[in-house]
């Protein structure tokens, strides 16, 4: 019963790079707000500057951002606006 309360507690946050003490829930904004790669996640919070222990976490947080449709995908490049209108 204590095991199963444990594992269906949502509301905690994770912190995915103990260097930096940077959280789940930072990292999946960061994703949310167009970073597209482990390098853009780094520079705007630090995360997997340091040790390198959590890049793969933030690698896999990345690639499961996309829904499979390639218009909701992080990585996709921002489209360029026409000048010719």
């Amino acid at each position: 019963m204590k095991l199963r309360r444990i594992l269906n507690f949502t509301g905690a946050r994770l912190i995915l790079c103990i260097c930096q003490s940077v959280t789940d829930r930072e990292i999946d904004a960061l994703i949310r707000d167009g970073a597209r790669s482990l390098a853009d996640v780094s520079r705007a919070s630090g995360a997997g500057g340091d040790c390198g222990c959590c890049r793969r976490i933030i690698e896999q947080r990345i690639d499961r951002a996309c829904s499979g449709s390639c218009a909701d995908c992080p990585r996709r490049e921002p489209e360029l606006a026409s000048a010719a209108l």
